[in-house]
This record gives structure tokens, C-alpha cells and sequence, in this order.
């Protein structure tokens, strides 16, 4: 039977997806959602680890999906940043669009924090690189459009990389929000509104549900209050947060250099006391009271 007379298969089966990759050797399935699946395997000619991602087929076979797919990768494949998730390679064959990604070595963020919080200047060094990645993706004429933990992965120097840059977007403007759901906690207002698909805005909003996500274990849609109120951060950052969220786009931050910023000057005053601690006992040890 020939992929065109296959009236149904599964991108999360192994036995169908590895034989119509020879040039790849499939180790393992990593992840499957409405979107399609994803394998950790090995490029055989580079002796490469990467990750195969395969978009199923309901949405691949939608011709105007895999247009904006094709040129969403393209756009990707010519970022380089240390906090992005290389692009290495796409293409659409046996009816199935995929996508050849750099592996990270680590977990998702959204496993890594799952019922936890995180301490200020760890979330404070977390967004830096988010917002360093973010920043560099904008200059460079990319949207992500669906910036949450899940697409967040931790290297195991816990250094984030962001995935997924506009596939989620690229089904919006599709009209296939079956099978990307728009998600309450990290999207923006005005794009659950449906008065766009998404921006350079509507991503520093969703940095900053995830800013809030780190330091309180809260998401948006729970409406638990001021971040000052549920950790120890202090009320400095509620300034931040306030205006990374602000559902008035024109009070929001204008870019994620902007939103960086302001992250950069809390780091540093986290830091000055942390130094500040470290100086008074190193002085105690050196000079204890008689």
C-alpha cells in the first residue's frame, strides 16, 4: 500500500514514520499533541542528534498551512542565537511536512517548574536570555505567537531556548484554532480577542505571564494577585510586571529590548544585595566577635 492510498496514519508511530526516513535513525518519541509529533533521532551522514518533528497530516495536507509553514521555516532557519532552538532543516514528503531541529539536552520548562516557583534572581537570569532571544528573533523579522513554558527548554546549564517560533500563529491565521488552542495563561488580550494573530507585543505580554508563572507558581487566568503578594520578590517588580501586562498595548512595553531593560536593573539590585550578604559573612568569618 503507497503513502497515497494510506487512508489514516498516526506521525507518533514509529513503524510508519522511520522507514520513510532512511537517512535518519529514530530513537525515541519525545512528545505528540494536536500538532503532530516529535522523535529524538540521529542524522546518519553528520552522525548529528537532532530532533524530527512531524506536523500531522489534517494540517499538513492544508496547502495555504504548509505555505506559511514553509516560509515561517525558512525565516527560523536563519536565526542563530544561543537561546533559540536551531532550525537545521525542513520539507514536505509522504504527505507529511517536518521540521529537523538542534537537540537540547535538558527538559521543558513548564516540567522543570511544575508545581514549584523560582526564586527571584534565578527567574530574573532565566528572562534575560528570554528576552535576549525574543529581542534578537524581532530584529530579525520573527514572531513567535505562542511564547509559554512547554516551548521553553532547559539545557541541563539550565540556559533556556526558546522552540517553535510562529507554528502555532501560522495555524491561527488558518483558522484552525482546533488544533491550536489559544492558550489563556501567556496570550495576550488582544489576541484572544481575535484583533490579531500575534506581534513583537503580544510576545512581551506572554514574557511576561511567564516572568509571573516563575516567581509566583501562579498562570494569568488564575488571577492570584500582585506578585509582591504571593513570593518575596518586592513590589519593584510589580511595576515591571504591570507593564508587561498591560492589556493596553500603548502602556506595555514597545519591545522585549525594552522589557529587558528593566529586567536588567532588578538583576542588578538582586545581585548588589546577594554581594552585599556575601561580603558581611565573609567579614563575620574573618573577624569574629571576641
Amino acid at each position: 500500500m503507497t503513502d497515497q492510498d494510506t487512508p489514516h496514519y498516526i506521525v507518533a508511530d514509529v513503524e510508519f514514520v522511520a522507514p520513510r526516513f532512511p537517512q535518519y535513525e529514530f530513537i525515541e518519541l519525545l512528545g505528540q499533541g494536536a500538532m503532530g509529533a516529535s522523535y529524538r533521532a540521529v542524522q546518519r551522514n553528520l552522525d548529528r542528534e537532532i530532533v524530527f518533528k512531524v506536523i500531522a497530516r489534517r494540517i499538513g495536507r492544508d496547502g495555504e498551512f504548509a505555505q506559511a509553514f514553509t516560509i515561517q521555516a525558512r525565516l527560523t532557519a536563519k536565526l542563530s542565537h544561543p537561546n533559540i532552538v536551531k532550525v537545521y532543516d525542513f520539507g514536505d514528503a509522504h504527505e507529511m511536512l517536518y521540521l529537523i531541529q538542534e537537540y537540547v539536552s535538558g527538559m521543558p520548562l513548564d516540567q522543570a517548574i511544575s508545581g514549584s516557583t523560582v526564586d527571584l534572581h534565578q527567574s530574573l537570569k532565566l528572562m534575560m536570555g528570554l528576552t535576549e532571544a525574543v529581542g534578537y528573533a524581532h530584529k530579525n523579522g520573527v514572531v513567535h505567537g505562542d511564547l509559554q513554558p512547554r516551548v521553553i527548554f532547559l539545557t541541563e546549564n539550565a540556559e533556556p531556548k526558546v522552540n517553535d517560533f510562529g507554528l502555532s500563529m501560522a495555524l491561527r491565521m488558518r483558522g484552525c484554532d482546533s488544533f491550536s488552542v489559544l492558550n489563556r495563561d501567556y496570550m495576550a488580550p488582544e489576541v484572544l480577542e481575535g484583533l490579531t494573530y500575534g506581534d513583537e507585543l503580544t510576545d512581551v505580554y506572554s514574557l511576561g505571564g511567564i516572568f509571573y508563572r516563575l516567581l509566583t507558581g501562579y498562570r494569568l487566568s488564575e488571577l492570584a494577585g500582585a506578585a509582591s503578594q504571593l513570593s518575596d520578590c518586592g513590589r519593584a517588580v510589580d511595576g515591571v510586571l504591570e507593564k508587561a501586562l498591560s492589556p493596553d498595548r500603548s502602556l506595555r512595553y514597545q519591545s522585549a529590548d525594552e522589557f529587558q531593560a528593566d529586567l536588567l536593573v532588578l538583576l542588578d539590585s538582586v545581585e548588589a544585595e546577594l554581594a552585599k550578604k556575601t561580603s558581611a559573612v565573609s567579614a563575620k568569618f574573618i573577624f569574629p566577635d571576641s
